[in-house]
């Protein structure tokens, strides 16, 4: 148990990785990850340029939209591990300072708020586990995960209180999505063509935590010089109607009717059917119009053009929103919205 403990936060950089190999998954696996050891070029600025011809610039957007869909992913598991390891380089300054301020070895500091704080595996606890595991699992193998999984969880809890008494500022950029994968042209959108922050969101209008973001939307967008981006993701899985009302949106989106339409279904329930051809005339939708246009699945293109992209930048859930390009981190709220915004705009721009 207590070399187990010390590897974690001891052993050199090439031998915690060949055991975080082996580690898999495993929640304590963090502090293992080497360190890295070239940093990386700053992410680029929005628009900046990459070269030009004749004096007319090539910018890095004209190139995203060459190469973004290939370049995102990789960027974005880049800054994953890069994330990972900075964490886990916090956690080791952490414990570092601590056994330094308390005048001991890190072993020792380890020995006396891990391992000596972690009770004996009993056989109840490997029954429990055994009966629902693999059964090629031996007794041994089972004994030893449970005891990873304690090892983690104390020396996890102990270097929680260590970050609370101490001033933690993580300065790690992270990628800009795309703009080509991002804000397709004719993506619906409100707001000044040319503001400074552009907020893209992946949204499902049967979808509740949606429907709770638009007064944080509209807080915003009355604050400050934004424009909003509308992505459709419907997830059928959960919302099984909720691709009905993505279409009929679409069908108000080409009368120009797309915003007040777009209020109307995320007031009150979510709307199929009836609901949806009462919402378009309260939009001011020609009805006509719209049950043409409902017929022939007009805007099914569009949505599934949507889904698509989500795929590509690892969207799964909604609503997601990206802040000229990166990814809103936690809940939606307005204060995640401010930070995100305050951190785009001109210093002469933050309005609040």
């Amino acid at each position: 148990m207590v070399e187990l403990a010390k590897r974690m936060v001891t052993d050199p950089p090439e031998v915690q990785v060949s055991f975080l190999r082996r580690a898999g998954s495993a929640p304590w696996a963090l502090l293992l990850l080497a360190i890295i050891a070239a940093p990386v070029d700053a992410q680029r600025v929005a628009s900046s340029p990459v070269a030009s011809v004749d004096g007319v610039a090539i910018t890095a957007d004209d190139l995203d939209a060459v190469i973004g869909s290939v370049t995102w992913p990789l960027d974005e598991r880049l800054f994953q591990v890069r994330k990972q390891a900075v964490d886990a380089l916090i956690k080791q300054r952490l414990l570092e300072r601590e056994a330094a301020r308390r005048k001991v070895t890190l072993q020792s500091l380890i020995d006396a708020e891990v391992t000596a704080k972690i009770g004996p595996i009993t056989d109840e606890e490997i029954d429990r586990v055994k009966t629902k595991s693999d059964p090629a699992l031996s007794r041994d193998d089972i004994r030893k995960a449970l005891l990873k999984d304690k090892i983690g969880a104390e020396l996890t809890r102990f270097v929680s209180t260590l970050e609370r008494k101490s001033t933690v500022r993580v300065l790690l950029d992270a990628p800009r999505a795309p703009r080509s994968i991002l804000e397709p042209p004719k993506a619906p959108s409100k707001g000044p063509a040319n503001a400074p922050v552009t907020i893209v969101e992946f949204t499902d209008f049967h979808c509740s935590h949606c429907q709770a973001a638009e007064a944080v939307l509209a807080e915003v967008l009355s604050s400050y010089p934004v424009r909003l981006v509308h992505r459709d993701l419907p997830l059928e899985n959960v919302h099984p109607r909720a691709k009905e009302a993505h279409e009929a949106a679409r069908c108000a989106e080409a009368q120009g009717r797309f915003w007040p339409f777009r209020d109307l279904l995320f007031a009150g329930e979510p709307k199929t059917g009836d609901a949806l051809k009462i919402a378009a005339r309260d939009a001011h939708v020609d009805l006509a119009a719209y049950d043409r246009c409902i017929a022939a699945g007009a805007g099914r293109a569009a949505i599934e053009t949507d889904a698509a992209d989500a795929r590509r930048l690892g969207v799964k859930t909604t609503p997601t929103f990206f802040v000229n390009g990166r990814e809103l981190e936690g809940a939606a709220t307005l204060e995640a919205f401010t930070a995100a915004i305050r951190n785009e705009l001109p210093r002469n721009s933050r309005t609040k």
